[in-house]
Formats: structure tokens, C-alpha cells, sequence
């Protein structure tokens, strides 16, 4: 997996991009907001030669030419006015994010001797202008209010699901190997999709193990795992700093489809189904007095993510009190066009396969019709289908293969 500019920012600077507010001095009227990282990179799981990133960033008003920082190690170094320069191990960038000039610099070495020429102590930030006027701020990269340097996370974070580079269905729960690391402050888990856009942006406590569920489209994802030991300070000019020590582990899987949850209604002897979370905590939440929760029946796409993926409509029915799913475009035409006043379109519930060339890992949903009601009922379950067409098939009438999915 190849480690971004951008996915190291990510973490190492927590997506703290915004301004912190205006301090008293002349420099902090300029300089709104800083970040320190130094951070071990573990690529793979249970990688053994784990990078060693260093990352300066800076957010400023307009007008700055470029920016110089001296580092305890006894180093200088420049932020140019470029939007964006390679030299060697390092990357300077400068650019407009959310109405503010961001100044960065980071750097990623295979041995941690490299990261010496940066170094714990103090560091000199020094703002450049086109006029030739300079404003200049320091700040101490350690335990505030001590002389001593950060601890630094000797752990390496694990994540035990979603598997790496395997397959699994939405929604993503993130679960990781317990953190025993006394030097790590806080977990921070950041994913990002194929088009590198954040979908996830979490911190949790220490001692946490696990996410909440997020529901993902199919796709491929990234993700940066951190323990982290965090300082955010406020410098002698009133500047805000985040001081950061971390360990990171990148990771990545693919969403290959979503669960599909049914409900049974008591009060309506009706079936309902639903790929959305949303939809099905809403139900569980606020309408379980109507609604029983089944729990997970199948799996289907909530997107055309794969060939030959075709979309499965679904209606309602205030007549019947019951969702109506179907695939075929011929059935969809004909109730909007003919029985709308019957069937209310709906839109998209979710994608499956016909039964002509559908994949051979996929299983044939049933669909049952109770003249009775005019209401239907789908199942993927062999024993639930024979189950109903031999003690209810003098109520249910079986209609045949509705589409394929997966179990």
C-alpha cells in the first residue's frame, strides 16, 4: 500500500484543520495554529521495519512569504511558498485549506537516527513577509511546564477486523488488540475511501477495543490506526500547538456488500426489508412496538459496485400496508405507469443479479404472494421456503426466484 503525503497528515496531524482563535501577541495575529509530530509507521501488520516520520505544519493569515523553523537539534529549515516541493526524504506544501494559508513540512526515514536533525527541545518558528518584516515565535516540543521530552508509544497498534486486504460487509465495526501502552494518550482511527475522502475521523479512549458500526459503500479503503501520546498547549504568545508522539499502522479492506435486516410487524402480518441502518435503528428505536427485529437475512449491494449489478425497486402500498421489491424493470414501469394510485415508488433498495449469469457464489431470494392482502413475502432461507409452500401454500402462493444475492 503506498503511504501518502495526505495519510500521513491525516494522522499525524489529527485533521486539525482549523483555525484555533486569535491570540494576544503580534506573532499569534499571524500564526493561528501549529502541530509537531514525530511518529513510528508500520505499513503492514507486524511490520518489523516500521518508518520514522517527522511533521511540522502551520496555519497562517495571508500574505506570509515563506517560513522558517531551527529545531533543538540544531537545524534550519524552509517552508517555501511553493504549493508543493520534493527534496530527497522531505516535502514541503503550502495551500488553501478552508480559508487559511497551511504550511507543512514532513519527512520519512528508514532509520530513526535520522530524526536527530529534529529532536526534542525547543523550536524556533519564524514568519517570513514579502516586505521583508519577520514575526517569530518559539515553542517547546516536551511535557509543558517541564524540561524533559515527551514519551514516545513503544506498541505497535493491531487492527483485528475488518481483516487487512480481506473482504467483508457493511457496516464496518473496527475492533483492535487491547492498548497497554502507559505512554499512549488516546486512539485515533481515520479511514479514507478510493477517492481519498474521509469517511471515518474517530478518537477513542485508551482503553477502548472496539468502533461503532459505519455504514460504507462497496469499495476499497485505507486506514490509519494511531496510539498516540497528545499535548495540546498554548505557546508564550499565546499560539496553539498540538505536541504529538505516535504509532501508526496502516491498514486497508474492501467493502464488498451490505447486510439486509427484516422485520416482522405483528400488528400488520407484514415483512419488511431494508439495507439501511439508519431505516433499521430508527424501526428498533422508535417503532418496536410495531416492528420485530430478525435480525440479518441476507447480503446485497448498496451500489452498482460489480458488473451485471441491476437495482431492486422497492414500493409501498397504503392499500395493502406492505413493501413490494422487484427487479425487473417490465414489473417497476407497470405499477408506476398503471397503479400508482396503489403503489408508491420508493427508489432503489439495493442491487442483486438476475438469475441469467449471476455469480455462482450467489443464492436465489424467493418470493411468495398472499392474494389475501395483496402483500408479499422473500426469503433466501431453502428451509423457510419449503416450510411455507408445504404448510401455507393455501396462503402463500410462491412466485419463483425474485433475484440473487449473497448469504
Amino acid at each position: 500500500m503506498e503511504l501518502s503525503r495526505w495519510q500521513i497528515l491525516a494522522v499525524l496531524g489529527g485533521l486539525s484543520l482549523t483555525a484555533c482563535g486569535v491570540g494576544h501577541g503580534q506573532v499569534a495575529d499571524s500564526l493561528y495554529w501549529g502541530v509537531i509530530a514525530q511518529s513510528r509507521i508500520y505499513v503492514e501488520p507486524n511490520d518489523v521495519r516500521p518508518g520514522h516520520a517527522f511533521l511540522i505544519e502551520f496555519e497562517t493569515v495571508a500574505g506570509v512569504d515563506h517560513i522558517e523553523f531551527a529545531t533543538p537539534g540544531g537545524w534550519a529549515f524552509t517552508i517555501p511558498g511553493d504549493a508543493y516541493v520534493v527534496s530527497g526524504d522531505v516535502e514541503t506544501y503550502h495551500e488553501l485549506w478552508d480559508g487559511f494559508d497551511v504550511w507543512g513540512y514532513w519527512a520519512i526515514f528508514d532509520a530513526a537516527a535520522s530524526l536527530a536533525d529534529y529532536g526534542d527541545g525547543m523550536y524556533v518558528v519564524t514568519l517570513h513577509f514579502p516586505d521583508g518584516s519577520v514575526e517569530q515565535t518559539d515553542v517547546w516540543y516536551g511535557i509543558p511546564d517541564a524540561d524533559y521530552a515527551m514519551a514516545r508509544p513503544v506498541q505497535e497498534p493491531h487492527l483485528t477486523a475488518p481483516p487487512y486486504d480481506g473482504a467483508t460487509a457493511s457496516p464496518v465495526v473496527f475492533t483492535w488488540d487491547a492498548c497497554t501502552d502507559p505512554n499512549v494518550y488516546d486512539l485515533y482511527l481515520a479511514v479514507t475511501d478510493a477517492n481519498s475522502q474521509a469517511v471515518v475521523d474517530e478518537i477513542f479512549e485508551p482503553n477502548a477495543t472496539g468502533s461503532d458500526a459505519y455504514p460504507l459503500d462497496e469499495g476499497w479503503y485505507d486506514v490509519e490506526f494511531v496510539f498516540e501520546n497528545f499535548w495540546p498547549i498554548y505557546n508564550a504568545d499565546d499560539v496553539p500547538f498540538d505536541l504529538i508522539k505516535a504509532n501508526v499502522s496502516m491498514h486497508q479492506f474492501e467493502v464488498v456488500y451490505a447486510d439486509v435486516y427484516r422485520f416482522w410487524s405483528p400488528v400488520t402480518s407484514r415483512h419488511f426489508y431494508t439495507a439501511k441502518v439508519s431505516e433499521k435503528d430508527k424501526l428498533i428505536n422508535l417503532y418496536a412496538h410495531v416492528w420485530t427485529y430478525e435480525g440479518v437475512v441476507f447480503h446485497a449491494n448498496t451500489t452498482a459496485y460489480y458488473p451485471d449489478l441491476v437495482p431492486v425497486y422497492r414500493f409501498w402500498s397504503d392499500t395493502s400496508s406492505s413493501h413490494f421489491y422487484t427487479i425487473s424493470e417490465r414489473e417497476k414501469d407497470k405499477l408506476i405507469d398503471r397503479y400508482a394510485h396503489v403503489w408508491n415508488y420508493e427508489g432503489i433498495a439495493f442491487y442483486a443479479y438476475r438469475q441469467e449469469g449471476h455469480p455462482v457464489d450467489t443464492r436465489a431470494v424467493h418470493r411468495f404472494w398472499k392474494p389475501a392482502d395483496n402483500s408479499h413475502f422473500y426469503t433466501m432461507s431453502e428451509r423457510e421456503k419449503n416450510k411455507v409452500m408445504n404448510k401455507y401454500g393455501h396462503i402463500y402462493r410462491y412466485e419463483g426466484i425474485a433475484y440473487y444475492t449473497y448469504e
